[in-house]
């Protein structure tokens, strides 16, 4: 593991409180937060910029993978340490990140710690959180150390992953449940990672943010906004697809896709309801032309003049 940088994020007892750490050695473990969480992938509507840790909500237990530039990292967020806790007076979580090349044997290290993340927010398993309790202490008042020897001896043991490549890549956003999460734990296992995977927007993607598992987002489409491979929150929103604003928009001839409260079943429905107004207003126009111009027609009609037969009983 001497080719992956570690960070881990958590609280000290003192006015410090909660920071970044890089773990260079068992006594080198500057203040510093992970570069590539930093790095921007989209901008708001109010012009701010969202980065990679915008993804995750930090207080639960959460998990993504992000490649950009050669690299690759995995964060695991939210995991709580119940003796810090104890000692502390209130719940002290904990963010522990690995980066590295991205090459084969260090995706393999990043897939088999993401799987057991995985099943440790599932409850399955808590080898990883019996990591994070026995390799984070407090040290003195303002500071944390991490225990580099005891968080490799966790990785060394666990699981090799195999290297089939993934035949699925559509990209994958939904609400989070067990049965998602279990699928995405079994493909991380399974599969390598997607060299490139297909966006709902229809572009191919070759680097960018692969898997994000959380809980609250503030922006419900936002995965949609950064094209994530696997993508799966508690309040996400899910998207089937993009369409122009409206429909004038469209080209001359083209299909018509109807979503939400519009079907095609109703446009036709529309339609016939049109016809029938029109045949309506038409047999009403006859009606009052017909009522109103014959009198009118009766008026001017010449008079009848009386017989001599007739003349002659006045006689």
């Amino acid at each position: 593991m001497k080719n992956f940088d570690i960070y881990v994020k958590t609280s000290a007892m003192g006015q410090t409180g909660i920071h970044w750490r890089h773990l260079f050695s068992d006594d080198e473990q500057p203040v510093e937060t992970p570069p590539l969480i930093q790095d921007k992938i989209l901008t708001n509507e109010n012009g701010y910029p969202i980065i990679v840790n915008d993804l995750l909500d930090e207080v639960k237990p959460s998990s993504l993978i992000y490649r950009i530039n050669g690299k690759i990292l995995l964060e695991v967020a939210g995991i709580e340490s119940p003796e810090r806790s104890s000692r502390m007076g209130r719940k002290v979580l904990n963010l522990i990140v690995w980066v590295a090349d991205n090459n084969d044997e260090n995706e393999k290290i990043i897939r088999k710690i993401a799987y057991s993340a995985i099943q440790n927010i599932l409850g399955r398993d808590s080898i990883f959180s019996d990591m994070i309790q026995k390799s984070i202490n407090f040290y003195e008042r303002e500071e944390f150390r991490g225990d580099l020897k005891k968080i490799n001896d966790y990785v060394d043991k666990l699981p090799d992953v195999d290297s089939a490549q993934n035949p699925d890549l559509e990209q994958l956003i939904d609400i989070k449940s067990k049965d998602y999460l279990t699928q995405l734990a079994e493909d991380i296992k399974n599969y390598a990672f997607p060299r490139k995977w297909k966006a709902s927007n229809g572009a191919d993607k070759e680097d960018g943010v692969l898997v994000v598992v959380t809980e609250q987002l503030e922006q419900k489409d936002i995965f949609y906004q950064a094209e994530v491979w696997r993508g799966f929150a508690s309040n996400v929103e899910k998207i089937k697809s993009i369409l122009p604003e409206t429909i004038s928009t469209l080209p001359e001839n083209a299909p018509i896709t109807l979503e939400n409260n519009s079907t095609k079943e109703e446009v036709n429905t529309g339609k016939k309801y049109i016809v029938v107004l029109i045949a309506i207003i038409v047999i009403l126009i006859i009606l009052i032309s017909i009522l109103v111009i014959k009198p009118k027609m009766l008026k001017y009609l010449p008079t009848q003049t009386p017989t001599n037969q007739e003349n002659s009983q006045y006689n």
